[in-house]
C-alpha cells in the first residue's frame, strides 16, 4: 500500500463514520444541555487518554458561551486525580471528585472509545442516582452507551482510536454550534 492510499483509505473511514452518526440524537442532546444551562446546572465531562483531552476541549468550547454563564467543568485536575488514584483507587479518580461537587440535576458526560473503563462506569452509577448521563462513544458503545440517559455513539472498528477520537471531537464541536445557534448567538 503506498503512503497516499493509506490516507485515502482512513479519509474515506471517516467519511463513512461520519455518514452514519444520528443527527438527531445530537439535536436531541444539544436541546438537553441547553435546558440545563438555562437551569444553573452544572456540567461535568470526564474521559481517559485522548478522550479526556477532547473532554477538557469540550468543557472549554461550552464555558465560553459566555451569553449563557454556563458552569461547565472537566475533571482532569493533576493534584486531585494523582491524589485520589493514591489514597483511594484510580477506578475512584472521577467518582471521589463527583460526590463533593455534583448536585440534583448537574449532568456528567462521559467520552470513551470502547465506553468500558472502571472509572466511567462508577462515574455514571453515581451520576445515574442524582443527575443525568450522558455518553460519547465509539466502537460498540459498551457500558457508558447501555446505562446513559442520552448516548451518541458513532460504530466505529473496534482499536479505530483515531478515527473514533476525530469523530468525538467533531460531535462536541456540533454540540457547541449548535448550542449557540438556538441561544441566539
Amino acid at each position: 500500500m503506498q503512503d497516499i492510499d493509506f490516507l485515502n483509505e482512513y479519509r474515506d473511514r471517516l467519511i463513512k463514520y461520519i455518514n452514519s452518526i444520528d443527527v438527531n440524537t445530537i439535536l436531541k442532546v444539544s436541546k438537553f444541555l441547553l435546558d440545563r444551562i438555562k437551569e444553573g446546572k452544572k456540567i461535568f465531562i470526564v474521559g481517559n487518554g485522548g478522550s479526556l483531552a477532547t473532554a477538557i476541549h469540550f468543557a472549554e468550547d461550552l464555558m465560553l458561551n459566555n451569553n449563557l454563564k454556563s458552569r461547565v467543568f472537566h475533571l482532569s485536575n493533576q493534584s486531585s486525580v494523582t491524589a485520589i488514584a493514591n489514597d483511594f483507587q484510580y477506578e475512584d479518580i472521577f467518582l471521589k471528585q463527583l460526590e463533593n461537587a455534583m448536585d440534583d440535576g448537574d449532568v456528567l458526560i462521559t467520552i470513551s472509545c470502547s465506553g468500558l473503563s472502571n472509572n466511567l462506569i462508577k462515574a455514571i452509577e453515581y451520576a445515574n442516582t442524582i443527575g443525568y448521563t450522558v455518553s460519547i462513544s465509539g466502537f460498540h458503545g459498551g457500558y457508558t452507551k447501555r446505562h446513559s440517559d442520552y448516548n451518541i455513539h458513532v460504530r466505529t472498528e473496534v482499536g479505530d482510536y483515531e478515527a473514533t477520537e476525530d469523530l468525538q471531537l467533531m460531535i462536541c464541536h456540533m454540540i457547541v454550534s449548535l448550542i449557540k445557534y438556538l441561544s441566539g448567538k
